[in-house]
């Protein structure tokens, strides 16, 4: 399993539950498998027993040859975790995993070119008979392998899973960025990897596994319409019946509220007391009304794919106020840069004002840029 975060070492959202989660069930069910995911700066400095293994890599970027280890720790009974780390550049040796608060690292490519390359050369060590990739930071590895298969002769009959979290990401970096993945120019088209003039990571990875799956099977059939697309809709559909909905599990030893030491109170299905005492606390600490009318919770990223038709236009979800507009405040900086951002990479698309609107923005967050 190839991942850019895994929990416990690294993690910005669901994707590094899932992968470190995933691998425990899959082990309890009697399976062999390895995780491999980026030496990234947390990690190293997380406490966790690390060891240096005896690989040594070096993989092409570009012109050049890009060198690196690997370090090795091992989560549940006896899964190895594969840290993949470079020589001379830093890749993964940064504060956060992708960017600052100023936007993404302008590297972020040859980071990830260099992680997908360097997977491959791990695995070429203990051959597999499954490549299960996650988003568009791995999803190179699989058109490396696709379409390298000599430079992998080990894994060349391995199968390839890629798995889709969240299709807003996809990984879009300019044609100047071609020449890190040394591949044949005959895959910049709107077949392989070419998006709008761009280069699709996550394209490379949804055109050339064998297999596509989503975190839901609700989710699998929104993203292959446009309203969720974001502009890969038609290759989903292409694809169709190799795409597959699996609904995300939760870990119960972690996440259960009859042990959760962070709650106002403990509670379980057959008593629902605490529930209440916990409602009470989170309405006195977002200075909300203590009634007893329904109070709706989301704990995500704040993008328009979470919020969109969160509220009515009055700001209203029927006569329940919506406790998100608490944090809107705070976070109106961070949702200006965004869709700054989002304007300049809309551009470089060509979409179209009328078209390229879905894919980064909605109402509610304009509306929040005005109050």
């Amino acid at each position: 399993m190839i991942s850019p975060e895994i929990t416990p070492f690294a993690k910005t959202g669901g994707l590094a539950d899932v992968a470190g989660t995933l691998s425990l069930a899959l082990e309890r069910r009697g399976h062999e498998l390895c995780l491999i995911m980026p030496a990234y700066l947390c990690a190293l400095q997380g406490g966790f027993k690390l060891e240096e293994t005896a690989i040594k890599l070096t993989v092409p970027l570009s012109d050049r040859p890009a060198e690196g280890s690997v370090l090795r720790t091992t989560i549940g009974k006896n899964i190895s975790v594969y840290f993949v780390r470079d020589h001379g550049h830093g890749y993964f040796d940064r504060d956060a995993l992708y960017g600052t608060s100023h936007g993404d690292y302008p590297d972020n490519a040859e980071r990830y070119v260099f992680f997908s390359r360097a997977a491959l050369e791990v695995l070429r060590q203990q051959p597999v008979d499954i490549i299960h990739c996650h988003d568009w930071h791995s999803g190179l590895s699989i058109v490396f392998l696709k379409t390298q298969g000599d430079r992998y002769p080990e894994l060349i009959s391995a199968k390839t899973v890629f798995t889709v979290h969240n299709l807003g990401f996809q990984g879009i970096f300019g044609e100047p960025a071609w020449s890190l993945l040394n591949l044949d120019k005959s895959y910049f088209t709107p077949q392989y990897l070419e998006f709008y003039g761009n280069i699709n990571f996550l394209k490379g990875g949804l055109v050339f596994a064998d297999k596509i799956t989503t975190v839901s099977p609700s989710y699998a059939q929104e993203i292959m319409a446009m309203e969720q697309g974001f502009g890969l809709e038609g290759v989903l559909r292409e694809r169709a019946r190799d795409v597959l909905g699996i609904l995300n599990g939760v870990d119960y030893h972690q996440w259960s509220p009859e042990t959760d030491p962070f709650i106002a109170k403990q509670y379980g299905e057959n008593n629902l007391t605490g529930k209440r005492i916990c409602k009470k606390s989170l309405q006195r600490s977002l200075g909300l009304p203590g009634k007893s009318d329904a109070l709706l919770g989301m704990i995500c990223r704040l993008t328009s794919q979470r919020t969109d038709g969160a509220e009515s236009p009055n700001g209203s979800f029927g006569h329940r106020r919506i406790a998100l507009r608490a944090v809107f405040h705070e976070r109106r900086q961070a949702i200006s840069r965004e869709i700054r951002g989002a304007h300049r990479v809309r551009r470089s698309l060509g979409a179209s004002d009328r078209s390229g609107r879905r894919y980064f923005f909605d109402a509610v967050a304009l509306r929040t840029l005005r109050s």
